[in-house]
Order: structure tokens, then sequence, then C-alpha cells
């Protein structure tokens, strides 16, 4: 199963720029650095701005250093949250007319103090003392500020705190400075003002570093693809930032560009190589491409690294069955039954039932789909047991089962029970066929069904089953009997479906049916007929 985690989006306030390094000390396994704020230690807040003066210059001055990624933050939560492997942080104190910087660069793993930094300077030796202080802590000759210290002061004063009007006025003032425009783009934006967000790109200097455009350029890109190659263009800059390669191996999996993505995947496993969740989504990905080995030896690692859980056996399943695989998918789904029988209320029952009748196997296909329905379904109603029977039959080339199946329990029954039954009759047919009920027969159902349930169920398929000239009156129609708020994941359910029921049918040979992890729906059974599984 693939991860349900989200994956963090980027924070664009990091400023970076590129410039030319030299002669860095060997890198620990996690090289990632998180630089902390210096805590002024002045009696007032007037000296703020020094902190965020020599957090955002020794960041600029490892703009090369992409293996670093070198981010800013605020706590002890910030550099966890990074993943960062060292921490450089220090405190700032005014001595008369000089400060006092005193600075040292930490372990993340085992808090011990790496290197230390002293010196003394005044105000306008800042930025030559950040400087020191990156030699002096990590053998980095950092890059040489292209910007004067009146510009970084000022910038450095409209940071703290960040505001539109601070930073606009800024750049007004200091048009040239690029690292600026990132940030006031994204604080525009969270403002809803995407006009002058975008305008900002017009401005952007000429000059400005490769970094601050790419992060400008990814800030206010609404094209998914102009998107996707920002992003690509700031994680080049960036190799040692495991968030960034999150963020861009999510957005070319949903743009369906499986090489990237499993490229984004790959580097997130030697980045952090111990965490399980990378390993599940390279194996996904490499499944996508069709590389079955590779996302093997990538669910096996993931395996290996979460002996006890059920969700490796799962997607070891789920890629055998993605790449048609379908013995060994339902035995791997036969695997995660015998040990975790009841993992996502028992969904590999159902999942094994497909795996086996896509591989030829029918008998074995209707075991498992019973031992899912003993599981799940064991205490729901004659009718829902009846009507996911039919379902399964329907679905797997058996419509006259389906059908004979649920006229036997309306002939046998009476009711709510048989009034069920021929509504659930109805949906089947509709949905293999497209023939809907007549409109006296919807007038009677309307009248006579009063169970909670099976009245949503009924609204469900009168919504679906209108006759219609377009998708657009459909979406009118649902639009306009689900109105309240509270509703809005069910308006879209339909409105998808809507939008699935006036489409053409593919003329092309039928996909394998995705694997389910829950029970039918009237709406699954209402687009019956673009979800048979059909064997490949």
């Amino acid at each position: 199963m693939r991860s349900s985690k989200h994956l963090f989006s980027i924070p664009l306030i990091l400023l970076l720029i590129l410039g030319a390094c030299s002669r860095q000390l060997p890198l620990p396994q996690n090289p990632r650095l998180a630089v902390h704020l210096f805590d002024n230690q002045g009696a007032d807040g007037s000296d703020r701005w020094m902190s965020a003066l020599l957090a955002y210059s020794m960041v600029y001055g490892l703009g090369n250093e992409a293996r670093l990624a070198p981010s800013i933050v605020n706590d002890a939560e910030g550099w966890r949250t990074l993943g960062a492997g060292r921490v450089l942080s220090g405190t700032i104190r005014r001595e008369g007319k000089a400060i006092r910087i005193e600075a040292r660069l930490t372990d993340t793993a085992t808090s011990a103090i790496l290197r230390r930094f002293e010196d003394i300077v005044t105000e306008e030796k800042l930025l030559v003392c950040s400087a020191r202080m990156l030699e002096s802590l990590l053998g980095v000759k950092p890059s040489i500020p292209v910007y004067d210290y009146a510009a970084w002061k000022a910038f450095s004063e409209a940071q703290s705190p960040a505001s539109i009007d601070g930073l606009s006025a800024f750049v007004e003032r200091y048009p040239s400075f690029a690292p600026a425009y990132p940030i006031l783009a994204d604080l525009y934006l969270r403002s809803g003002k995407r006009t002058e967000a975008v305008a900002l790109f017009d401005r952007l200097p000429k000059v400005a570093d490769a970094l601050s455009r790419a992060q400008l350029a990814f800030t206010v890109a609404t094209d998914p693809q102009l998107k996707l190659k920002a992003l690509a263009d700031v994680a080049k800059l960036r190799t040692g930032d495991p968030r960034l390669h999150a963020e861009l191996a999510l957005l070319a999996a949903s743009t369906g560009d499986w090489t990237l993505a499993a490229l984004q995947f790959q580097e997130l496993t030697r980045l952090e190589a111990g965490k399980a969740e990378w390993w599940n989504s390279l194996g996904y990905a490499e499944a996508n491409l069709n590389h079955l080995p590779a996302a093997v030896a990538a669910l096996n690692e993931y395996r290996r690294l979460a002996p006890k859980e059920p969700n490796p056996i799962d997607s070891l399943g789920e890629v055998h069955y993605m790449n048609r695989q379908f013995k060994q998918a339902g035995q791997y789904f036969d695997e995660e039954n015998q040990l975790f029988p009841s993992f996502q209320n028992g969904a590999a029952w159902r999942k094994a039932a497909f795996s086996y009748f896509f591989a030829g196997d029918l008998k074995t296909a209707d075991l498992r789909f019973e031992n899912w329905m003993k599981l799940v379904l064991a205490n729901a109603p004659p009718s829902t047991q009846s009507f996911e029977r039919a379902i399964w039959f329907a679905r797997t080339g058996r419509a006259k089962q389906a059908e004979d199946l649920l006229k036997q329990d309306a002939v046998a029954s009476s009711g709510d029970r048989k009034l069920a039954t021929e509504l659930h009759l109805a949906m089947i047919q509709f949905g293999l066929t497209g023939k809907r009920p007549e409109a006296a027969t919807m007038m009677a159902w309307n009248t006579q069904l009063k169970e909670p349930k099976l009245r949503n169920e009924f609204s469900i398929f009168a919504l679906l089953s209108q006759a219609v000239r377009n998708e657009a009156e459909l979406a009118a129609k649902i639009n306009a009997a689900i109105s309240q708020p509270q509703l809005n994941p069910l308006r879209l359910e339909l409105l998808a479906a809507a939008s699935k029921l006036m489409a053409s049918l593919p003329q092309e040979k039928p996909k394998i049916f995705p694997l389910p992890n829950t029970a039918d729906t009237p709406i699954d059974a209402v687009l019956l007929r673009w979800h048979l599984a059909v064997i490949p």
C-alpha cells in the first residue's frame, strides 16, 4: 500500500545562493546543516536583525555547497524536522561598541560539540565574521557577498519580523537583492496576492543567482510542467535536502513522470536510508515503470526495515499485481492474510480474489472473496451481502449470475429487503448497460424506502441515473441537490462519477481493475461498465 503520509512543502525562506566554495572538510553520513538563529543576549529586541544577518549571510555563503543544503531554523524542532546532521548555533552580545559572537557546530545524533568559534567585532564587520565562522567551523571558504553591508542590514531588519510592507519597501530600495524576491513572492501568495507575486518574476534582476531564480519560478508557477522544471532546478542546487527530493518526487508522480519520481526516491534512500517509507515509495515508482525486479528489491529493503509491519507485504502484492504477475500477487496477499488478517479491515482478502481471478484461477478467487465477506460483512444485512456478491459476479464477467442472485433474493424476500434487492438489481443493470428503471418504479421507491441507508443509496442512484444531455447538466443537478458544505466530499465524488458517466467507454483494451481497499458502493455499481475486471 502506498504511504498516506503527506510530504511537506518547501520552505521558500531558505535564502540560498550560488557561490564559489572549496576545501570542505569530510562530511558526516548525514551532511544536512541547520543554521539556528543566534540567541541575541541584548537587553531589548532592537538587535534582533543581527541574528538574521549572520544566519542569512552564512546560508548565502554556503550556496554552492549543494550537499549541505543549509536551512535557517528558529528552534530545536526546526532542525529535527529538517533531519539535519549538524547544527550551527550561537549567541550575540553587545559589549560597549563591540559585539561578542560565540558559535558552535553540534552533531545532532550525539549532541557532541564538534567545533567552537569566538570573535569580537564591530557591526560593520559582521559579514566578515560570518565568513570566518564558516571557515573555522566547517572548513569551507564561503562565497564573497555581492551585496554590501548596508543592503544586508536593511534586508535583515525587514526580516525581523518578515512582512509584505517591510520586504516590499526593501525590494524597492535594493532591486538587485535577488534573495528577497522568493520570500516576498511567498508572502504575497499567502495573502492571496498572486498578481503581485507573479509580477516579481518580471522584476527579478538579470544578474540574479540561479537558486533565487529557480525558487521564484517554482513559487509563482501554476502550470504543472513549469512547476516541475523549476523544482528540479532547485533540487539540483540542494542535493542534500530530502524535503526537496520528496516534494519533487510527489510532483513528478502526480504528472506521470515516474522516471523522475524514481530518481528522487532513489536519492532519498541514500540520504535517509533508514527511513522505511522512502523504500516503499521507490518500490511503487519502479513498479510504475514496469521495473519489477527493482521494485521488489526496494520493497524487500522496506520489509527488512519494518519486519513486523503488514504494509511491506501488501506493497509487494500490489507491485506484482501492477506488473501482471497475478499468481505471485495472490501469494503475497495470502501471506498477508495469514500474518495480519485484519489489516486494512481485511482488504487483502479481496485483493487476493482479484489477483487469482486475473491469474485464471476463478475457484480460488471466489474462495478469497468469500473469506473477505465473512471477515468484513458477516454482520451486514442480507441485502448488502447479496449486493456485494452481485457486483463481484458482474465485475468478473458473470452478469447473468449477478442478476439471477438478486432476482432470486427479491422473490424470496419481502418488505425493505425486497425493496433493497430490487434497487440493487436496477443499479447493476444500469451500471452494465445504461438501462434506467421506469419513472413509476423510481416514484414507488421514493415513497416506499424509509430506512436511512437505503434512502441514501436511492438518492445517489436517482441523481446519477437521470436522463440528461451532457455532463454540465448532470453536474448542475448534483450541485443543486447536494449544496451543504458538510457534504462536499460526497458532492465531489458524485461529480467525478458524473464525468465518467458522460464519457464514452474506452475502445482500447481495458486495464486491470485497480485493487480495492473498501466495499463497493452504489457509485461503484453505477460505473460497472467502466470498471469491469477483464483479463488483459
